[in-house]
C-alpha cells in the first residue's frame, strides 16, 4: 500500500490549514449567512497533524538554499545567426518589421542571451488540455517550491496567536541554515523593527507588539545556540555584527529598561530569553573575533541593563551601573543576567577600563562571585577572569589583583584565582618568557603577602 505524504512544507500547510485554527476576517453578513461549522478533529488527530507540519518546515529549514540573485550577462558573440535561419526560426512577419535594427554588417545579428536560453528549453507539445494542464500544472509546483517562498510562509506564523503553529514556525525558523540565513533575516527585518517600534499605543497592540518581541527572541535563542550567526557571512560586516543585529539589541534594551517595573511572568520570561540570547550571541564566535564583535558603548548599555538583574550582586559594582531601588530574587534570572555581563565584559577589550584599575569596581563583583556558594556562580566567575586576563593583557592592575587574591583571599576565592591562572599559564600561546615574567611577580607577590601577615600576627 502507498501513502501520499505531501513533499514541501507548504504542502503541508495547505492540507493542516484546516486544523490550524487561522483566524478569519468575516463581516457580519458572511457571520449570519455561514453554514454550520464541520465537526472538529479529535484532539490526538490535530496534535499529529501538527507534529508532521513542525517536522516538515524544520526539515525544510535545514535543507533550504539561498534564494539565487539574479545574473545580468551580456548577449554573447557566439549567438550569431545569420539572417536566414533567424528567419525560420522567428518567422518572417518578425523579422520584417525589424529587419533594420536587427541586421549588422555581412547578414548577421545578435540575438539577447535570454531569448537563446528560451529557445534552448523550447520543446514541441501538443496543444489538448491534458498537456496545457501539465505544462499549468509544472510551472505552479516550481513557483511554490521557490527559497523564498517558504519564508514568506513560515515568518508571519510569529505573530501568530494559536500557540502550536506560532512555536512551531519559531522552531522552524530556529534551524534555518548558514547558507539561508541571509534570506530569512531579510525577510523578519519589518517585525524587528515592529517589535523595538517603542510609540504609544493601547493595551491590546502593546501585548501584541511584546508577545512579537519575545518569540523573536526565542528565534533569534535558537540561531545563536546552533551557531549558525558565527557560520555564516551575513552576521558580519566587516567584523563587527551586522547593523540588524545590532538595532535590535539596541532596540530591545530601551524598551526593557522602560518596562523595568513589569514583574508579570510573561516580562520574565522576555528578559530570560533576550539575556540569554545575548550571551549565546557572543560565545558563538571565536574569541579572537571579540574585539570587533559590538561597539563599547552598546557593551556597556547591555551591562547596565542586565545588572539590574542580577540581584544582590549589582550593589557591588559601585558606581559603574545604577543602582535598582529594589534587588529582583530570582535564582534563574539572576544566574543569566549574570552570564550576560560576563559576556559583555570580555568581549574584547573591557568596555570600562577605570572599572579594572587600581581599586577598580570590577574587582568587589568578581570577590563576591568567588565567594558564592552556587557552583554555576563559581564557575562563571573563574571563566570571566580566565577571559578578562585573556583580553586584557595590558592592564597590570587586573594580573596583580589575581595574583594577590591567591595568597590575601579566602580559600575558594584564592583557588578560583589560582586556578584562573594556570588556565591562562597552560595555554599553549603563552610563551615562556611570559611564564617567566608571571611567575616572578607571582613570588615577588607571595612574599609580600607573607611579610604583610607576619607583621600583621606579631
Amino acid at each position: 500500500m502507498t501513502i501520499c505524504q505531501p513533499k514541501t512544507a507548504g504542502a503541508a500547510a495547505q492540507q493542516t490549514e484546516p486544523i490550524l485554527g487561522r483566524p478569519v476576517n468575516d463581516n457580519r453578513a458572511s457571520l449570519l449567512s455561514r453554514s454550520p461549522a464541520l465537526p472538529r478533529k479529535p484532539e490526538k488527530e490535530r496534535d499529529g497533524y501538527m507534529q508532521v507540519w513542525k517536522y516538515y518546515m524544520t526539515m525544510a529549514y535545514l535543507v533550504v538554499p539561498a534564494v539565487p540573485s539574479p545574473v545580468i550577462r551580456c548577449a554573447s558573440p557566439d549567438l550569431s545567426l545569420s539572417s536566414t535561419e533567424a528567419e525560420t526560426w522567428l518567422g518572417g512577419g518578425a523579422l520584417s518589421s525589424s529587419s533594420e535594427s536587427l541586421n549588422a554588417p555581412g547578414g548577421f545579428f545578435t540575438l539577447p542571451l535570454s531569448y537563446a536560453r528560451g529557445h534552448k528549453h523550447h520543446k514541441r507539445t501538443s496543444s489538448s488540455p491534458d498537456s496545457l494542464s501539465e505544462r499549468s500544472g509544472g510551472e505552479a509546483r516550481g513557483a511554490a517550491a521557490a527559497p523564498a517562498a517558504l519564508h514568506k510562509l513560515a515568518v508571519p506564523l510569529a505573530r501568530c496567536e494559536v500557540p502550536e503553529v506560532r512555536d512551531a514556525a519559531v522552531a522552524a525558523c530556529g534551524n534555518i541554515n548558514p547558507d539561508a540565513l541571509k534570506d530569512l533575516m531579510e525577510e523578519l527585518v519589518p517585525l524587528l523593527r515592529e517589535a523595538v517600534d517603542r510609540k504609544q499605543e493601547n493595551m491590546r497592540r502593546r501585548r501584541r507588539r511584546d508577545a512579537l518581541r519575545l518569540n523573536l527572541n526565542k528565534m533569534l535563542l535558537l540561531i545563536a545556540q546552533r551557531k549558525t550567526f558565527a557560520n555564516s557571512s551575513f552576521a558580519l560586516d566587516g567584523g563587527s555584527l551586522h547593523s540588524s543585529l545590532t538595532e535590535y539589541l539596541d532596540g530591545v534594551r530601551q524598551c526593557l529598561e522602560v518596562e523595568a517595573e513589569k514583574d508579570a511572568p510573561a516580562a520574565r520570561e522576555q528578559r530570560l530569553t533576550f539575556a540569554d540570547f545575548v550571551t549565546e550571541l557572543i560565545q558563538s564566535f571565536p574569541l579572537e573575533m571579540y574585539g570587533s564583535l559590538m561597539k563599547k558603548d552598546l557593551c556597556r548599555s547591555l551591562f547596565s541593563l542586565f545588572s539590574g538583574w542580577c540581584g544582590p550582586l549589582a550593589k557591588h559594582l559601585g558606581t559603574l551601573v545604577p543602582q535598582p531601588p529594589t534587588q529582583e530574587i530570582d535564582d534563574r534570572l539572576n544566574l543569566s543576567a549574570l552570564k550576560a555581563m560576563s559576556a559583555l565584559v570580555c568581549c574584547g577589550s573591557c568596555f570600562a577600563p577605570n572599572a579594572l584599575a587600581e581599586d577598580g569596581s570590577l574587582y568587589p563583583w568578581l570577590s563576591e562571585m568567588l565567594s558564592s556558594t552556587n557552583d554555576k556562580i563559581y564557575e562563571l566567575a573563574r571563566e570571566t577572569i580566565v577571559l578578562l586576563l585573556d583580553c586584557n593583557p595590558d592592564i597590570g592592575p587586573l594580573l596583580d589583583w589575581t595574583v594577590d587574591k591567591c595568597f590575601t583571599g579566602p580559600p575558594r576565592v584564592a583557588d578560583g584565582c589560582f586556578m584562573a591562572l594556570a588556565t591562562i599559564f597552560s595555554a599553549s600561546y603563552c610563551s615562556v618568557r611570559a611564564l617567566n615574567t608571571h611567575a616572578m611577580h607571582m613570588l615577588r607577590r607571595g612574599r609580600a603577602a607573607g611579610s604583610w601577615r607576619c607583621q600583621e600576627r606579631s
